[in-house]
């Protein structure tokens, strides 16, 4: 038998500073509003007291069997040492928002789909564009380098082979289409600032994509956001008027049944002033007729 699993009587003021104050034992209260959920663990020690009409959904809830185990358990626990492995183990009361909110988060993971863009914006460096374009602008170096030694071998091979080194600086700017040819020497360095523009004009498109990318995303990490907050809004609004709907349908059936009380008391004294009038016409009434009138007053007038 247990008074406080079986709800035989509820813990007021003062019990609760007898619990804190002789066991140590502090009672937490929750008033649970149009909205929220309270988590209670398996084996915890609670009451509840409906203060409306509601719905009790119980998940992963204790049998009544096994409540008097589960008692023992909890019992166990506390006379445990801190620094017992199974007593830092054991569930919370006080860290129960922890597991709500990482109960909350895995149920939002099953609404965000796991191809989702914004989920990878973290981890642009890893997307098969920005490998291509660091790939793209290594090549442009290595073609940096190369033509900058190639210049400096046209310098040297000047004299021998001018129309030559001529050849190759146009080859390479037809196939490249980065800078025309010159016939002065001096310049053999147009090709290599060519290709350190086109380089700065690559690693600009590459932040100016990738800061686009990142702004629609977190565009569309809004959007989504403020659509299942909307949703929510909506979802809440129609509980309450549901909820509306409800009271005052319990409002007009508690109303009927009051005006049927009524009815009901009227018609039985009526029933009794009937019959008391009929004693009261009779001239000489037995011993049952006193008992019955006597009865009669009673009910009508309370004494």
């Amino acid at each position: 038998m247990h008074p406080i699993h079986d709800q035989t009587f509820y813990l007021t003021m003062e019990h609760k500073r007898k619990l804190k104050k002789e066991f140590g034992i502090e009672a937490w209260s929750f008033v649970q509003k149009l909205g929220d959920a309270v988590f209670i663990p398996a084996g915890c020690a609670h009451q509840v007291r409906n203060l409306k009409s509601c719905i009790k959904v119980a998940l992963d809830f204790v049998s009544p069997e096994n409540v008097g185990e589960c008692i023992q358990l909890t019992e166990d626990f506390r006379v445990l040492p801190q620094n017992h492995r199974a007593k830092e183990d054991k569930l919370a009361v006080k860290k129960i928002a922890l597991h709500a909110m990482e109960a909350a988060v895995k149920d939002l993971e099953n609404f965000v789909p796991k191809n989702s863009q914004y989920l990878e914006d973290s981890q642009d460096y890893l997307k098969p564009q920005c490998s291509e374009n660091i790939g793209s602008f290594s090549n442009l170096n290595k073609g940096l380098i190369k033509d900058n030694l190639q210049s400096s071998q046209n310098t040297e091979n000047g004299a021998k082979g001018e129309d030559v080194g001529l050849h190759i600086d146009h080859d390479t700017a037809c196939e490249r289409g980065d800078y025309s040819v010159h016939s002065n020497q001096e310049t053999p360095d147009s090709g290599g600032s060519a290709i350190r523009s086109s380089s700065s004009r690559g690693t600009s498109n590459m932040e100016e994509g990738k800061g686009s990318l990142s702004s629609s995303s977190l565009n569309d990490l809004v959007a989504e956001l403020r659509a299942i907050r909307v949703t929510r809004d909506s979802e809440v609004e129609v509980m309450k008027k549901r909820v509306e709907v409800m009271e005052k349908r319990l409002e007009l059936k508690q109303k009927r049944e009051e005006r049927k009380l009524k009815k009901e008391e009227r018609k039985t004294k009526n029933f009794y002033l009937m019959h008391l009038n009929t004693l009261f016409v009779k001239e000489h009434l037995s011993t049952e007729d006193e008992d019955i009138k006597r009865h009669f007053l009673a009910m009508l007038c309370g004494k």
